[in-house]
């Protein structure tokens, strides 16, 4: 009880001036907490505190309380209150969502000063300059009923503090100057408090690598490949105060959603949305090195460039731009190789043609240091490894381990690594090991004591490899092309890198696209049996209809047939009568008569009746048979179209898994990212590959540069270095390129405000984002609360805006998704409705009906048989499409569902709730498949792969969570 008790009395000190906004949708413009989840779980911890103490019992004490009168405050500001600045937030929060033009209780607007002037059905509301006579101020300050707001109330108002309350007066008595209440174009933001790390948005990426997390104004990109954060989105317009995070909004980031791609990422929030594009074929460092260049070596950092050649000694370049830093002079000789060592004095290590090494300082360029010539010639060198050893490869084909004295910066001989199968051609390193090539043959030797640790047999002569003892992993490029994965413990290979990812990927969309039409077009041949069944379930009853007339008929001409003769004889019994009027037994037979003919005809009129009921029921029947055959032709068509379209679709897959089954050649070069936990290959047109070096599976395609500046040109690659996270190319035309391993976003496009500075086009808070399947569209779902709920369809690729659907939902608008077929779009909304839209018209399809508080997210089964909503009213309700019935309700939750999504082709539903939880339930029987546990706090968005493989949450406490999506177990945690 003490720690929801605290939780309670935290979330009421968070939101204190926006615990309306369910009603109202305005707190946190400058900065402070403002998602409506936020608040949804503040309010219901609140309630739910309440109801758990008892506090009913008193609730004639908390009504008291209430409806007290408030002294107003006295207001100085040094300036005139004004309207729209100090006046309008406080009606916005607490009057307007009963007084607005939507819903006007009472007749009252109070949108604006002229509606206020004007009052309602109680009469002028304001007095100008008279607040004691004006009953807006009177019931605000409770001392005139009925008291402003109600207490309690449906909309989380609450009653006015006593300096709104003086406010109010202050403008009443200064005259109650005008105002519209429209929101300013131009928001005084502040920086959003640092301490407000909530993740109140999540996406990942279809192909499971990427997550983006949405922290306050900040979005943080995730890679699963590296368990690494590699980004975080920022734009350079947004200037935030030394300490804080940058911020991609500045208002929260309430929706994130990743294209298909997984190259563009849309982020929203309040009247925005951003674009940020994945920079995969950018590159920079483009330095032209001189012709005679022998060896390049950087500093760690990567921000300085040694390369040694054969006319200018060493020349130290910027990284950046080549330009020329200093020369370091090499007494005459040409530099063969060259090193830079790290730490406090970073030292280069020169070989020299005529033998010797030489140490300078890299800073300044001063000799410190030359020894005698070795028994052979330097001809290449590692970068620093364990202990100040450095590794050199001599002509003769013998590794000699360089030590370099810390103090005096002299290099010597500290052992030397000669190979039994030959000289040795490469040498690489990796702290504390040192590998070398000799023919076919990849060895491994400790650097402590040059002793060998292990020895590879390769199919063929090695052209370029690197290791990383950290990681166990040796890569290997043969002159044949291929590029091998290594275990150097294990002595064996791990994997052939040969994948061709982007023709895999491109083959499982298609043998998704492929599965999603099948079942599809089964699911319509169902429907096509079934209608051809009702069909003829109609035709029976048409056929019994008209059976059942037929008889009728016969009964009305039988009854028909029966009243002439009894009309006739109650005329001859007449007419007897008129010739003895007096004769009783003639007045009997008259009585006798019209007493048959009148029952003739009653039985007549009641079989012409029993006749036109027959003649009904067979009109209804035939339209009934009539609708029947339309809807046995419209679902053939449908059948048809679906299956013409999975024929094609089928033909499709087996072309891209032919194409998928081809491999790629990497000839030229491949480093391990050992930070990373990459590997990184490329071939000779600059495409770089890159790898997890676990099991080799590949993890991403840098499309190849193909120029840097106007008339450039890049040339073949003909090797690669690696300096952290970024990839030093060499081309044959003596270009230097420096290419990121892990390429950064940055924005594309902001959609929403007008380009000439005008409002922009969406009212409130965009809360929710959805590409369409196929890319090409992206929707987003907002509005202003208790107002309306906006629904935009806009092109991803020029940024147009399609179609806007008006009067979509009479409240804000916190899910959209698109259907498996891109045909169709749903939405849900605070005002308790799902909605289905055609995407190409823009016309409204289906409602669904039957949450009781705001629906909080939607999403489609992949066969389009149902829809899933999440409601506030800690519900998962599941509906038919085609009929538009409930079939099942959800109950696990004890609080909101804040978010879900089918999984995949199965029945199986992804959700989230504000009780902490993470399930999958199934939508056949509603139990739960598995639960995904870890969170401790209130949960705001779970996101999967499409085939459920991974799953993410983030919630309250700030923390990323990763599961695998088959057995529930945490992959990855990633903190704020």
């Amino acid at each position: 009880m003490g720690d929801r008790i605290m939780q309670t009395v935290e979330c009421e000190s968070r939101s204190k001036s926006v615990v309306h906004w369910l009603a109202c949708g305005s707190a946190g413009r400058s900065g402070r907490l403002s998602d409506d989840r936020q608040i949804l779980q503040c309010v219901g911890t609140a309630f739910g505190v309440l109801l758990s103490m008892g506090m009913l019992t008193f609730g004639n004490i908390v009504l008291a309380d209430e409806e007290r009168p408030i002294e107003a405050e006295v207001v100085q500001l040094g300036r005139p209150v004004e309207f729209e600045r100090d006046i309008y937030p406080i009606l916005e929060a607490n009057c307007i969502a009963c007084h607005n033009q939507a819903l006007s209780e009472s007749d009252l607007i109070l949108e604006d000063s002229k509606a206020i002037m004007k009052g309602g059905s109680a009469g002028p509301s304001v007095v100008a300059g008279k607040p004691e006579e004006s009953l807006l101020f009177n019931v605000a300050a409770r001392i005139e009923e009925p008291v402003m707001p109600p207490w309690p109330n449906d909309v989380q108002a609450k009653k006015l503090t006593p300096k709104e309350l003086g406010l109010l007066k202050q403008w009443i008595v200064e005259g109650a100057a005008g105002g519209s209440g429209v929101k300013s174009t131009v928001m005084n933001w502040q920086p959003i408090n640092s301490q407000l790390t909530a993740i109140y948005s999540v996406d990942i990426d279809p192909n499971g690598r990427f997550i983006a997390a949405g922290r306050a104004g900040g979005v943080a990109v995730y890679d699963m490949a590296s368990k690494t954060h590699v980004a975080h989105l920022a734009d350079p317009v947004i200037q935030v105060p030394a300490g804080y995070p940058k911020a991609a909004h500045h208002d929260f980031v309430h929706a994130i959603a990743f294209h298909p791609s997984g190259d563009l990422l849309a982020t929203s929030g309040y009247r925005e949305v951003k674009l940020w594009k994945r920079q995969t074929a950018v590159a920079d460092g483009l330095i032209n090195i001189p012709a005679d260049a022998k060896s390049l070596a950087m500093t760690a950092d990567g921000t300085q460039v040694a390369v040694a050649s054969a006319g200018a000694g060493v020349t130290l370049l910027k990284a950046a731009n080549g330009e020329v830093i200093r020369r370091i002079e090499t007494d005459g000789q040409t530099a063969v190789a060259a090193t830079i060592t790290d730490g406090e004095r970073p030292l280069c290590i020169i070989a020299l043609s005529d033998g010797r090494l030489q140490s300078s300082l890299l800073q300044s360029g001063e000799l410190l240091h030359r020894s005698e010539p070795l028994p052979s010639p330097v001809q290449a060198m590692t970068g620093p490894l364990a202990a100040s050893r450095i590794a050199a490869l001599c002509a003769d084909g013998v590794v000699r381990l360089l030590q370099v004295a810390a103090d005096t910066a002299v290099v010597s001989v500290a052992a030397e690594i000669k190979s039994e199968s030959g000289a040795i051609q490469q040498v690489a390193g990796d702290a504390s090991v040192v590998a070398t090539v000799a023919g076919q043959k990849l060895e491994v030797w400790k650097t402590e004591d040059a002793a060998r640790s292990g020895s590879f047999d390769l199919p063929a002569t090695i052209t370029q490899f690197d290791v990383s003892a950290a990681l166990d992993r040796a890569v290997v490029v043969l002159a044949d092309g291929q590029t091998l994965l290594w275990s150097l413990k294990d002595a064996k290979q791990i994997a052939l890198l040969n994948t061709d990812m982007l023709a895999v990927r491109s083959a499982n969309e298609v043998e998704a696209r492929k599965v999603l039409r099948e079942a599809r077009s089964n699911v319509l041949k169902t429907a096509v049996a079934e209608a051809e069944k009702e069909l003829t379930a109609q035709q029976e009853a048409e056929k019994k209809t008209k059976e059942e007339l037929e008889k009728t008929v016969a009964a009305t001409a039988e009854a028909k047939g029966k009243v002439e003769p009894l009309v006739a004889a109650t005329a001859a019994a007449k007419a007897a009568l008129e010739e003895k009027p007096e004769d009783a037994a003639f007045r009997k037979a008259v009585e006798n008569a019209e007493k048959a003919e009148a029952a003739g005809k009653e039985a007549l009129a009641t079989a012409e009746s029993r006749q036109q009921l027959a003649q009904k029921s067979v009109e209804f029947a035939t339209a009934a048979v009539t609708r029947a055959e339309q809807r046995v032709a419209e679902r053939k068509q449908q059948q048809q179209t679906a299956q013409t379209e999975a024929e094609a679709t089928t033909a499709a897959a087996e072309a891209a898994k032919a194409v998928a089954a081809g491999t790629v050649v990497m000839s030229k070069s491949a480093v391990i990212l050992t930070d990373w936990q990459l590997v990184a290959s490329v071939d000779a047109a600059g495409i770089v590959r890159l790898w997890n070096v676990v099991d080799g599976q590949a993890v991403d395609v840098l499309p190849a540069v193909t120029s840097l500046n106007e008339g450039t040109n890049v040339g073949q690659i003909v090797s690669m270095q690696s300096v952290g996270a970024d990839l030093v190319l060499m081309t044959d035309v003596q270009q230097r390129i420096v290419r990121s391993a892990l390429p950064g976003w940055t924005m594309a496009a902001t959609l929403g405000p007008d380009a000439d500075g005008q409002a922009s086009v969406f009212t409130d808070r965009v809360l929710s984002l959805a590409f369409s399947p196929d890319g090409n569209l992206l929707v987003t779902g907002g509005g202003e609360a208790s107002r309306s709920g906006q629904v935009m369809i806009w092109n991803a690729a020029d940024r147009t805006l399609v179609r806007e659907f008006i009067d979509a939902h009479s409240d804000t608008v916190y899910g959209v998704e698109f259907s498996p077929d891109g045909k169709q779009l749903a939405t849900a909304s605070a005002d308790k409705f799902v909605k289905v839209f055609n995407v190409a018209t823009g016309d409204h399809v289906q409602s669904y009906e039957g949450h009781t508080h705001h629906v909080m997210d939607v999403s489609w089964k992949a066969d389009l048989t149902l829809l899933a909503s999440a409601g506030a009213d800690n519900a998962i309700k599941v509906w038919n499409t085609e009929t538009g019935e409930q079939t099942r309700t959800i109950s696990t939750y004890s609080k909101q569902v804040t978010s879900l999504n089918f999984v995949g082709m199965s029945e199986e539903i992804l959700s989230s709730s504000g009780d902490k939880r993470v399930f999958l339930h199934k939508a056949s029987n509603g139990g739960a498949v598995r639960e995904f546990k870890g969170n401790p706090d209130y949960v705001y968005r779970v996101a999967s792969t499409p085939d459920g493989s991974l799953i993410v949450a983030g919630g309250e406490d700030g923390v990323l969570r990763v599961w695998n999506g088959r057995d529930a177990k945490e992959l990855a945690t990633f903190a704020p």
